[in-house]
């Protein structure tokens, strides 16, 4: 019967202090007041404009500035992420960000899209087109590289074929391919002549993202 009467015994006290009128026991004040919506806005703009002044640093500084500007992302969002401020900042910052990494996707700079998709995560992990954005370019960044050698026309079809190299995890592969053959993910979309007629380039698309390329002789 021990078990019973400790457990009696917490009990009768906690009723006792609830007949008495003792205020339960309060939360220590910390002294920190919570930020107002001015002060949640001058927060966000900051990340705003480190953002805008990122494209101007000098490329030996980039990774440090990218790498502070995230810890105020997510220390934003932790801090400010349960506001309806905070939320409408980080929803802003995150459009913003989304925008950058397009155009960077839209330039082919495929690798510094990946790190501004990676930098949008860090304030919110959750957006869904910053991750597709980032899988497409990250995919770019995987497939395989085709460097284009030169032409071949076949006398009796005059069918004209693309010689090309095709370098894909270490490995190097010579192929001749037509407008509208597949491989390694591409398809030859167009050859590309010059005014008088002489192919001088094709026209590539990577079936998986719908991309194309064009591949032009001696580049």
């Amino acid at each position: 019967m021990k078990p019973l009467r400790m457990c009696v015994i917490p009990i009768a006290i906690v009723t006792l202090l609830l007949l008495t009128g003792c205020p339960p026991p309060q939360k220590e004040d910390n002294g920190e007041k919570p930020a107002t919506p001015e002060e949640i806005r001058a927060d966000g703009q900051k990340i705003l404009q480190a953002m805008s002044q990122l494209a101007s640093t000098p490329p030996d500084q980039i990774a440090s500035k990218a790498q502070q500007l995230g810890t105020q992302m997510r220390t934003f969002r932790e801090k400010h992420g349960q506001t309806d401020t905070g939320k409408e900042m980080i929803r802003n910052i995150t459009q913003t960000g989304y925008n950058n990494a397009q155009m960077l996707f839209q330039m082919k700079e495929y690798r510094l899209c990946v790190a501004a998709c990676d930098l949008v995560r860090q304030i919110n992990p959750a957006h869904e087109p910053t991750n597709q954005l980032r899988q497409q370019a990250q995919e770019e960044l995987n497939k395989p590289r085709v460097a284009l050698r030169g032409f071949f026309e076949e006398i009796a079809s005059r069918k004209l074929y693309a010689m090309v190299e095709v370098t894909y995890q270490g490995q190097k592969e010579s192929m001749q391919v037509a407008v509208g053959d597949e491989f390694y993910g591409y398809r030859l979309m167009k050859i590309i002549k010059s005014v008088q007629g002489s192919p001088r380039g094709i026209v590539l698309r990577y079936i998986n993202t719908g991309s194309e390329n064009d591949i032009m002789l001696g580049s």
